[in-house]
């Protein structure tokens, strides 16, 4: 999940940043590096025991979408849809960080955690249905 998000933080970036649609911006240049930062939290995460590489780098796309859509100009319409985005994402967060207590409320049959999962994927679908419809501006 972490690997994803890093690639759909690239995307933002590329698409509030980059001076023109042809030229290939500061997403491209940076997505590989950011993957590379978000499969190393993990990994760090793993090893240690310690979160704290792991949630920033859950945390830093979560502050920076709102500040990136606020003081950089959209190139397309529909950019609501990032907001979106940010919406499925905070929900997943919570299940996530309430993981028993959904477990208890659901009767036992399905964790946060669970549902986390499920919740995250309307993410990428609702971004690929922003990439299908918007236009220019």
């Amino acid at each position: 999940m972490t690997v994803a998000f890093m690639a759909i933080f690239s995307f933002l970036l590329d698409e509030r940043l980059s001076a023109t649609d042809t030229e290939s911006g500061l997403g491209a240049q940076i997505l590989l590096p950011l993957i590379t930062m978000g499969a190393l939290s993990v990994i760090y995460w793993h090893v240690t025991d310690d979160l704290r590489p792991y949630a920033l780098v859950q945390f830093i796309p979560l502050v920076a979408l709102p500040i990136l859509m606020v003081c950089y100009p959209p190139k397309y319409t529909n950019q609501e849809c990032w907001l979106v985005a940010l919406f499925w994402y905070v929900l997943a967060k919570a299940l996530e960080g309430r993981d028993h207590e959904v477990y208890q409320w659901t009767g036992r049959r399905i964790s946060g955690h669970t549902l986390k999962h499920a919740v995250v994927g309307f993410v990428p679908m609702t971004l690929a249905y922003m990439c299908f419809i918007r236009q220019p501006l």
